[in-house]
């Protein structure tokens, strides 16, 4: 009988092992006031609205801030996260901390970067592969 148990606590373990690698990639999370702050008051905001789909390019200076574990990212995952969502802009670090009310119990550290959009906005590839 207490193999059984044994067995089914591993079993157990097991499981919550693979359900936690499912959310180990960075996710974007709300930005902090002050870098929202920054990148609407910064010079190269043109007060474009931002873009509605992940393809269109970044219009206007954004802040960008992602949910991480260490167990699973380096920093440097995570800025690659922010430089594809950055699409062809420039994007710069501004802060780190740990937040546990906007990101996962699991993943409580958040990068914040400030995403500089590129000097044509409306040059991007097309999501067919051409170009």
């Amino acid at each position: 009988m207490p193999l059984k148990k044994l067995l089914t606590s591993l079993l157990i373990l097991l499981c919550l092992g693979l359900l936690s690698a499912c959310g180990a990639a960075p996710f974007k999370v709300p930005s902090p006031k002050e870098a929202r702050d920054f990148a609407g008051a910064n010079p190269r905001s043109t007060g474009e609205s931002p873009r509605e789909f992940f393809w269109e390019p970044v219009r206007r200076v954004q802040a960008l801030s992602y949910c991480y574990s260490t167990l699973y990212n380096t920093p440097e995952d995570v800025k690659a996260e922010a430089e594809d969502f950055c699409r062809g802009g420039t994007v710069e670090f501004y802060s780190a901390d740990s937040d546990f009310f906007s990101c996962a119990l699991l993943q409580p550290h958040r990068l914040t970067f400030i995403c500089f959009p590129g000097d044509d906005p409306d040059e991007f590839s097309d999501l067919s592969g051409g170009s």
